[in-house]
């Protein structure tokens, strides 16, 4: 095990070598696989391309050295059939725990198990014998995962911006209301002066009236939680904003002040 896992750690290039290098030339890859003829094989293809090979014999080690510092590398390269881990669920971890893209390769060219590798996770599928072309392309799979997670940034951002200029519209929008209604309460006291007798069935009638103009407390009912989570899933991801929501509920009484804060409370709830 000493033995392996020191194999597993080697690199074919120093690291001053490869610091000179210029991207894609220096891409880390992880290459796992239990056949050591096809390792090494797969290997020297990699070395040829110019890219950092850390080479692993099997599942168990991989994850052992993904788990240590995932940041050394940025793709794996596995086959799918392992002998100590089943190569879907190695997929699967790989990719809730460290979210980097995996390419599996395997003799296995059967339809359904090529789709059964690209749902649990693989960015894609190599068959066997992998082909030179394939390996000299890797690169690609490391530069679109980078660019769409720039993309989701972007789009958080501007998901956020636009949930800063709901509020502020709620606020002014507030604001606003709060400025009529002292108008017309500072109208029916001058009134009120002038009125005399009828100044004290003004004042007796107000109460009633700023409670009538108090808006009832919005309560999110299982059911009404129902409707907004349907009403986010028909928007999609970049349009679901307060204003939106409202519109496509399309219930009596409900504001946008309502949505605002539980749509803040679903997406943290949901961690997006």
């Amino acid at each position: 095990m000493t033995g392996g896992a020191s194999e597993a750690r080697e690199s074919s290039m120093s690291a001053t070598s490869a610091a000179r290098l210029q991207f894609p030339e220096g891409l880390r890859v992880l290459a796992v696989d239990d056949d050591q003829t096809c390792l090494h094989v797969v290997g020297r293809m990699l070395e040829r391309c110019m890219y950092q090979v850390t080479k692993c014999r099997n599942g168990k080690e991989a994850l052992l050295l993904l788990r240590e510092d995932s940041s050394r590398f940025d793709i794996v390269l596995s086959d799918l059939h392992l002998s100590d881990i089943n190569g879907l669920k190695l997929l699967e971890i790989i990719a809730f725990e460290m979210d980097m893209p995996v390419v599996v390769m395997s003799s296995d060219d059967k339809r359904e198990t090529i789709m059964k590798g690209v749902i649990h996770g693989a960015c894609d599928y190599m068959v066997k014998p992998v082909r030179m072309d394939a390996i000299e392309l890797l690169w690609q799979h490391v530069i679109r995962k980078r660019r769409n997670d720039q993309l989701k940034e972007m789009e958080q951002a501007m998901e956020d911006k636009l949930v800063v200029v709901e509020e502020e519209e709620e606020r002014e929008e507030s604001r606003s209301m709060k400025k009529k209604m002292k108008k017309r309460k500072d109208k029916k006291e001058d009134q009120d002066d002038e009125g005399g007798e009828s100044s004290d069935h003004m004042n007796t009638a107000s109460p009633a009236s700023a409670s009538a103009v108090k808006k009832p407390r919005m309560v999110w009912t299982p059911a009404l939680h129902q409707q907004f989570e349907a009403a986010v899933n028909q928007l999609g991801y970049s349009r679901a904003v307060p204003k939106n929501i409202v519109q496509q509920m399309n219930l009596p009484g409900l504001t946008r002040e309502n949505v605002v804060s539980h749509l803040q409370k679903f997406r943290k709830h949901c961690g997006r």
